[in-house]
């Protein structure tokens, strides 16, 4: 039977890599009404099932909206305060916000298009259930009660319960933890590189170059980032002319098969944009779990940004 189900897992998603930029098994369509969608739950974005999530996703990707942009918009019109703009927020809006730096969720990724779905906390709401990330663990709750959540991270540190990395634990009726291991080098994830490259003549300015390939239990992406920063005090967002070009072939496997590529596919584009940051999906999936890990296998990602004038600076990183 699991043999079954796992073969028409694969001939939906072979039928559904016949897309030419992103990687899904679901029809496009328009949905700019679905992504705002606002739950009880403080303006964490709430979806009715999977389905709506990726037509939200594809929607995004198809936009030319700068997803910073895009996220102050939300908060705008709707109030939401997703994890993209929280996590942009120098000490000063933090203040205006009414935000703690504390209380804004941890997720390491290059990845903007989940950032700006999660709210500050972490959270995305998908068939009632709740979705947290936040640093080592994707928390899913049957309610709001974070309790739970502070409950179970004094028995990890204690040592009273042990998680494996990739494997969903059930710590009692209301909450299910699963330690995706993202940030860890381990032999069954793909090594996420990320590399800066200050400007020669401007120590102050560098370029953020980055590639990533994660699993979040209810969603796993690859792509890559570039970005570019300024020293202040911190390093901070600066907009100049930013480049993404890329030349990459990926594959996706089964989380049930490590080593069998349900599918490959090539990508090759040469994205410039004025702005501060530059994202590419290359390929994605979700789910409860999400079916697909994904992994390039070859191919060069080439990240630049400009500073005044034709001063401009270049990194390379190669898979």
């Amino acid at each position: 039977m699991k043999k079954i189900f796992l073969g028409i897992i694969i001939s939906m998603f072979m039928i559904g890599c016949q897309e030419e930029e992103v990687i899904t098994d679901i029809e496009k369509g328009n949905t700019s009404e679905v992504n705002l969608t606002k739950s009880e739950n403080k303006n964490v974005l709430s979806f009715a099932n999977f389905d709506e999530l990726e037509k939200t996703i594809y929607e995004i990707l198809e936009s030319d909206v700068d997803l910073l942009e895009r996220s102050i918009t939300d908060f705008k019109e709707k109030g939401r305060v997703s994890l993209l703009m929280a996590s942009n927020f120098g000490e000063e809006e933090l203040r205006e916000y009414g935000l703690k730096r504390e209380n804004i969720a941890k997720v390491d990724t290059g990845d903007r298009v989940l950032l700006h779905l999660l709210s500050y906390e972490g959270e995305i709401i998908i068939e009632r259930t709740i979705y947290k990330i936040d640093e080592d663990f994707v928390y899913i709750l049957k309610d709001n009660n974070k309790e739970i959540i502070r409950k179970f991270l004094t028995e990890f540190k204690e040592g009273r319960i042990e998680v494996t990395n990739r494997k969903l634990l059930k710590y009692n009726e209301s909450l299910q933890v699963y330690k995706h291991g993202n940030n860890k080098k381990e032999e069954y994830v793909s090594v996420k590189r990320t590399e800066y490259g200050n400007f020669p003549n401007d120590g102050s300015v560098r370029v953020k170059a980055r590639q990533f390939d994660d699993h979040w239990f209810f969603y796993s992406s690859v792509g890559a980032l570039t970005k570019t920063e300024q020293y202040w005090n911190s390093w901070v967002n600066v907009e100049t002319t930013n480049r993404l070009k890329f030349s990459v072939y990926f594959e996706a496997f089964s989380i049930f098969d490590a080593h069998t590529p349900v599918f490959g596919k090539t990508l090759k584009d040469d994205i410039i944009k004025r702005t501060y940051a530059i994202d590419k999906v290359f390929g994605f999936n979700v789910g409860s779990p999400a079916l697909l890990n994904f992994k390039v296998q070859n191919g060069l990602t080439q990240h630049q940004a400009g500073w005044y004038g034709n001063n401009s600076h270049t990194v390379n990183l190669y898979y």
